[in-house]
């Protein structure tokens, strides 16, 4: 079921409009839409319904109320929904099934993320309660009571309210140029309302149109003193003494497309340390590369740390994503990268130059003389990021990446590895609830070891708990070598999806040796040992090996030895199983058990030799 009030009234079912009958009855729906899940009396009903009471108004709403019950009933939601209770009748509607409830959240979230200082987080959700409105609201009630027609206007003035906290929010992130396009015709319909002017005036002192801000303020003050006999207010006239004196408009925060910020970051304290210490005092330009497996958190990181720097003394924070490995999209070049970030910064479409060298230098210039961090994110090669640097002092790039980027000059690296135990069980708390961690600790580190510490994976475990469910419950459940990857993804997170954008871009060479390794029995091996199962040279294994330690596939355990993390270990061993053979994986493993008892013979005969000489 779905309620509008936020223009004409009316309500939908399964994409049928519903009809209630006459404008009365539909009245007597609004007045208990506009107070849903509450009691409303009767006295209320009638004074919202009619603008001249009839003689017994209390029938009358009985009568209407049955009329809106069976209206609902033919729809399968009667009784259920419209109650009655001490002389009074209360409507009861979900958040989602009403435009009005829908309205008021996303406008609390916008106000509370523009008072947290995000302006772009507070655009997107004021656009959308914005977006919900159809025209003017409660229309075709015919003559209502005074009760509605009060709401009409408070409902009028909210939408306005909403309309300036979207311009404020859209000035500090810098889209100035949009203020001005949509407050024009709010302005025409509402030309006494200074705080509109306030912003419009604003506006156009950011676009650098100090001319018409000028022009702006004489019009309204104009018809202020004309209609009003009054001067522009005290905002007002500071606003239109900053155009006179030439002095900028404050120069916003700029968090350009910025993502929602994800909060702490379990277990990599010593990982922002290093990023607020790579941050310097901004007088140089500094690039990093965060590195690590897929779904280690290098995103999380990166973002985290793009808030806190734009919090303590960043001016500037721009987020993009290349797509180096994304299964739905093919890269992003850096022609269309620069574009996002050109748009980022407030250049509007039509300013955005054609050329690639244009758009780099009106980047580097936009950011010239002013701290910023930029978040290149999901970065699949250098070249894909070279182009996008700044090079500008007070510049921080942080590429997030899966494969080592030692090619790009200049740039620090901070390689991520999986979380401590102590923090992988924090994680765990932090996601399925202290109490219920904390009450099996050996069952949690359980959990954290079958998930190889990985981020993404201890989030995954967390979120399969059922209600019923012990820890030891979810740790059986996912102690499961051929079903481990399977129970550790959702419809939304997929692991397999994950691991397999890692290997679909390696080279056919790096692909065989990585899934024939998912056939080895021990917990590491060393070039000799990856030679014979892939049958090759140790050379070449070699080489290959530690190709596979740069794309973020393989670790060092110690110098000359690798191992898997288990989830990668799992995924290699499913892939050999897909991939090759059977008579190919049976080769691999009888050669790679021939060369074991080979290099065991020696000592076998020596002990067998001195024991028979003892006797």
């Amino acid at each position: 079921m779905e309620f509008l009030l936020l223009g004409p009234l009316e309500a939908r079912h399964a994409g049928t409009t519903i009809d209630f009958g006459g404008q009365r009855r539909r009245a007597v729906l609004a007045a208990l839409l506009l107070r849903a899940n509450s009691l409303v009396d009767i006295g209320y009903l009638a004074n919202a319904t009619w603008d001249r009471l009839p003689a017994a108004p209390e029938s009358n709403i009985r009568t209407h109320v049955a009329g809106l019950r069976r209206a609902l009933r033919e729809f399968g939601d009667g009784d259920a929904r419209l109650v009655t209770g001490s002389g009074a009748y209360r409507l009861v509607v979900e958040p989602a099934e009403l435009d009005l409830l829908r309205f008021r959240d996303f406008a609390a979230r916008g106000n509370a993320s523009l008072r947290a200082g995000e302006p772009e987080a507070a655009m997107a959700d004021l656009s959308r309660a914005l977006g919900l409105w159809r025209g003017e609201p409660l229309t075709g009630l015919g003559s209502p009571g005074a009760v509605l027609l009060a709401e009409t206007a408070r409902l009028a003035d909210l939408r306005l309210t909403v309309v300036e906290q979207h311009a404020t929010a859209a000035i500090g992130a810098g889209r100035a140029d949009l203020v001005v396009d949509t407050l024009g015709p709010v302005l025409a319909e509402h030309p006494l309302r200074e705080s509109l002017w306030v912003r419009f005036v604003q506006a156009l002192h950011q676009c650098g149109r100090t001319a018409e801000a000028l022009e702006a303020f004489a019009k309204v003050r104009g018809m202020l003193v004309a209609e009003l006999g009054i001067e522009p207010g005290p905002l007002l006239r500071q606003t239109h003494q900053r155009v006179l004196t030439a002095a900028p408009a404050p120069r916003p925060r700029v968090c350009g497309h910025l993502p929602v910020d994800p909060g702490a970051v379990v277990g990599r304290e010593e990982e922002m340390r290093l990023l607020r210490e790579l941050a310097g005092d901004g007088r140089s330009a500094v690039v990093c590369s965060i590195e690590g497996m897929a779904g280690i958190g290098k995103t999380r990181l990166a973002l985290r740390a793009a808030r806190q720097f734009v919090e303590a003394f960043t001016e500037i924070a721009l987020w993009v994503d290349l797509r180096g490995f994304d299964a739905d999209h093919a890269p992003l070049d850096p022609f269309a990268a620069l574009e996002s970030l050109l748009r980022g910064l407030g250049v509007s479409g039509h300013e955005v130059p054609p050329e690639l060298a244009s758009r780099a230098a009106l980047f580097q210039r936009l950011l010239r003389g002013r701290r910023a961090v930029i978040v290149l994110d999901n970065a699949g090669s250098a070249e894909q990021v070279r182009p996008l640097l700044p090079g500008t002092a007070g510049s921080l790039v942080l590429i997030t990446t899966r494969r080592g980027l030692a090619n790009l000059d200049g740039s620090r690296t901070v390689a991520l590895d999986v979380l401590p135990q102590a923090a992988a069980v924090e994680l765990l708390a932090g996601v399925a609830g202290r109490e219920r961690i904390t009450s099996d600790p050996l069952g949690a580190a359980r959990i954290a070891e079958l998930c190889g510490h990985l981020p993404i994976a201890l989030t995954l475990a967390a979120r399969r708990f059922r209600p019923q469910w012990t820890v030891r419950h979810l740790a059986d459940h996912l102690d499961n070598p051929e079903r481990l990857l399977c129970r550790l993804s959702t419809r939304s997170r997929d692991l397999h999806t994950l691991f397999d954008l890692s290997y679909r871009a390696l080279q056919p060479a790096q692909q065989r040796l990585f899934r024939i390794l998912g056939l080895h029995p021990g917990p590491d091996f060393d070039a000799d040992s990856a030679a014979i199962l892939g049958d090759l040279t140790t050379a070449i294994a070699e080489s290959l090996l530690d190709s596979l330690v740069d794309e973020n596939l393989l670790h060092h355990s110690t110098p000359g030895r690798y191992h898997f993390n288990p989830l990668l270990r799992a995924y290699a061993h499913h892939r050999a199983h897909m991939d090759e053979s059977l008579t190919s994986r049976r080769s691999s493993i009888s050669r790679f058990l021939d060369w074991n008892l080979h290099a065991a013979a020696p000592p076998m005969v020596s002990w067998r030799r001195q024991r028979a000489l003892s006797e």
